[in-house]
């Protein structure tokens, strides 16, 4: 099907409904770590807990010996104010005791408010020359123990717990522990090499702490059943409360599934173990909700399941999917938690591997119903070229309400560092809307309501219809809408059924509103005048509107624009690598070329205020250390002729467009140079760069953008979009920290017919698009 050319009258639809992109801003994100650390040191592994607004971090880091690639300690800070700010640095190993492999440390509080920090050395060799030197004599899997009871200012114990031996394995323990809040019992989990496998063992103390105070049991029911997957042993979870003690493990039974077993006498005995998974399953987490159900979460392929017991392991609720891992992207690590409100928390990550290195987002997902459903937020808030990973997450009771403390691997500074978040939690479901009236129009309808109430605050709404009062609902909105009004456009007088729902700012979903019937009126087509510039097969024509019946060819050229007041239209030259920017008036006359490069790729935009500042892109190739490998991308600029005064490097970018202010400089990206064809890339995403502060400041890849286009005045945006399953045109406002509110879909194509390239009038009062069916393209979204 040849596309179409379309014209969109925005004024009718300016002062109705308001959609916005109202998700919940990502809470402030803290470097954990202090100067002691450095530019350059690197600091992994965190975990973390917390007493009230008394939270604990603890991880390796090599600030000791940089130069030495296998040495780490293990440090800890303290936070006093909800992790808002951390104390120093402190060193909980000692150097004597430190050798290669000191790792994966644990953290957990008692409820004295006593800290113990628990983890794993690899080896460590005695010295002749100085006895205390790993206690004079040569160790090899070991498990370390240490605590304190002045919140981490000074640790009254430092011991080893377990001794692995020298089992001619290097077998890296990453040991689970965890403090009864009740009894104040330390319950500490390891493996013990059998040969072919591995035993699961709980160390218990009442608290003491010293040699000879430790009891010892092994819970897989199976002796040599702990999963052996070559370099390391199983992974291990515990969790312990009010005299129950749970333990998960990665087992080589059930086709390598996560077992469990459960003690109900403080630890002194097991039950049968059993699966918790289906095969192939890694990663256990534990964790008891306040009527003491058991929750294990576990991961399958590269997504995350939580399943509930009330039985302590011995039947299980069906698996609930949280992340939503698919395609390229992958888990980096995750967290389980629970609220003593009954919430179940799991903190997650979204990787990809670009080839230079791996980008992922953090979500923290809320079930308040059982696990039955999770509202998702992010949590990091830097941009999405960087990695989070190895994510730890601990609850507790802080100013009268429940917050998430969070820990993770970050690395936007140069090496890995640790950050942290935290956020309260809120589980009240918001009211429903109320006065929900539908009002029929011009193949739209306009919906309008009254708004829902909740203590912390309305993020914003989402729309559904349906053909049937009975359902089943489809959301008309991607987003939350802000407003109390949205209008469903393109209709053909169809009646349709509207619901609306609100999202608090805690992304708690409310109950729907009472459903409303309407269907729209169609009437005619209304006639815009104006000129209309466009490419076809290497020239640029001008036609006139209404009508579109004088086309005349204006100049040799592609990717027309027109400038602020319309007297002149700027073109592209050459083909889409190499040329220049030109332009004439409409009539022909007064041809301008403004520069001219080998590099110069693709469309281009200029600014609407006559100031002579465009937008375009350049071809850029760049060689890693590898000689062979090449990557091209095509990077945007802003500047004033050819001279850039901001340039987003080793960016795969199209379609830049600047807002009439010249504060903000729009294009699509596929990401940061890599060795990846292009269908190995992700999603198209929106990019949003503040020339104002010369950074970019916002990326929006939750679908495919393409095609963005400022209007001649504010920051109002256009852009073709996925969002309902088919390329259609977007409309929404770009705010000051580069966030989205307005959103609004503007046409709604038949199955099938894509809406692409969004081109406004210079009054701002039409928008141009093109529609059509892509040729040969049975599906639209391959």
């Amino acid at each position: 099907m040849k596309p179409r050319i379309f014209l969109f009258l925005l004024s009718l639809v300016v002062a109705l409904a308001t959609p916005a992109s109202a998700a919940v801003q990502a809470p402030p994100n803290v470097s954990v770590n202090d100067e002691g650390l450095g530019r350059f040191g690197e600091a992994i592994h965190p975990d973390v807990a917390a007493a009230g607004g008394r939270v604990y971090a603890v991880w390796e880091d090599n600030r000791d010996r940089p130069w030495d690639s296998v040495y780490h300690a293990i440090y800890m800070a303290g936070s006093t104010d909800g992790g808002h700010s951390w104390s120093a640095n402190r060193r909980v190993s000692l150097e004597a005791w430190e050798g290669q492999g000191v790792s994966d440390p644990a953290v957990a509080v008692g409820p004295e408010g006593d800290l113990y920090i628990a983890w794993y050395l690899g080896n460590c060799y005695a010295d002749w020359f100085d006895p205390d030197v790993c206690g004079g004599e040569d160790l090899e899997n070991d498990v370390f123990m240490a605590r304190s009871r002045d919140g981490g200012n000074t640790f009254d114990y430092r011991i080893k717990v377990w001794d692995g031996d020298d089992d001619g394995v290097f077998s890296a323990i990453a040991p689970a522990l965890a403090v009864d809040s009740t009894s104040g019992r330390v319950y500490l989990v390891v493996h013990d090499y059998v040969g072919g496998g591995y035993d699961i063992l709980l160390l218990g103390s009442n608290g003491q702490l010293a040699r000879g105070s430790w009891w010892q049991v092994r819970v897989n029911g199976q002796s040599g059943s702990g999963r052996d997957s070559g370099s390391e042993g199983p992974k291990m979870a515990v969790a312990a409360d009010r005299g129950v003690v749970c333990i998960a493990w990665e087992d080589a039974r059930g086709e390598e599934a996560v077992f469990a077993a459960c003690s109900s006498d403080a630890g002194q005995h097991f039950g049968n173990d059993g699966p918790v998974s289906g095969p192939h399953a890694s990663h256990p987490r534990l964790a008891l909700l306040p009527d003491g159900t058991l929750v294990a979460a576990y991961q399958q392929g590269e997504n995350v399941f939580v399943r509930l017991s009330a039985d302590r392991g011995q039947n299980w609720s069906a698996p609930t999917q949280v992340s939503l891992n698919s395609g390229r992207y992958e888990s980096l690590g995750w967290d389980l938690a629970t609220s003593a409100e009954g919430a179940i928390l799991i903190l997650w990550t979204s990787g990809i591997d670009e080839g230079y290195g791996y980008k992922s987002n953090l979500w923290l997902s809320v079930s308040s119903d059982r696990g039955a459903t999770f509202s998702s937020h992010q949590i990091e808030d830097a941009d999405d070229i960087y990695r989070q990973s190895r994510p730890a997450l601990a609850v507790s009771r802080w100013q009268g309400a429940s917050y998430a403390f969070m820990v993770w691997q970050d690395d936007r500074e140069v090496e890995d560092h640790i950050y942290s978040a935290a956020m309260p939690l809120d589980t009240t479901p918001p009211s429903a809307p109320t006065q929900l009236r539908a009002v029929p129009g011009d193949t739209v309808v306009d919906l309008l309501w009254s708004p829902a109430s909740d203590a912390s605050g309305i993020a914003g709404y989402m729309v559904l219809r349906s053909a049937r009062a009975s359902g089943p609902y489809d959301s008309l909105t991607p987003l939350p809408v802000t407003a109390t009004s949205y209008r469903d456009v393109g209709l053909d007088g169809t009646p349709y059924f509207y619901k609306v729902y609100a999202i608090d700012r805690a992304g708690n979903l409310g109950p729907a509103s009472s459903a409303v019937q309407a269907a729209s009126q169609v009437g005619t087509e209304l006639s815009a005048q104006g000129l209309l510039a466009y490419g076809r097969d290497g020239q640029v024509f001008v036609n006139t509107l209404p009508g579109l019946s004088s086309e005349r060819p204006l100049a040799q050229g592609w990717a027309p624009v027109f400038a602020g007041d319309g007297s002149t239209i700027y073109y592209r030259t050459g083909t889409v690598v190499g040329g220049s920017i030109e332009s004439r008036h409409p009539d022909g006359s007064s041809p301008q070329t403004f520069f001219a490069t080998a590099h110069l790729y693709g469309a281009f935009d200029i600014a609407r205020d006559g100031s002579g500042h465009f937008a375009w892109l350049e071809r850029k190739q760049y060689t890693q250390i590898n000689p062979f490998e090449i990557w091209t991308v095509y990077e945007p600029h802003f500047g004033i002729g050819s001279n850039s005064l901001f340039v987003d490097q080793h960016e795969f970018a199209e379609s830049p467009t600047i807002s009439a202010d010249r504060r903000w400089l729009a294009y699509t990206s596929l990401g940061y140079h890599a060795p990846h064809s292009l269908d190995d890339y992700g999603p198209s995403a929106l990019a949003l760069a503040d020339l104002t502060a010369g950074e970019r400041k916002a990326l929006y890849n939750d679908t495919h953008y393409f095609d963005p286009a400022f209007a001649p005045a504010g920051h109002t945006i256009a852009f073709a979009a996925y969002f309902s399953g088919q390329y259609e045109i977007w409309r929404a406002t770009v705010n000051a920290d580069g966030s989205l509110t307005d959103l609004m879909q503007l046409t709604r194509g038949r199955p099938g017919e894509w809406s692409l390239a969004p081109a406004w009038s210079s009054d701002g009062v039409w928008l141009v698009f093109v529609r059509g069916r892509p040729a040969g393209e049975a599906n639209p979204e391959a």
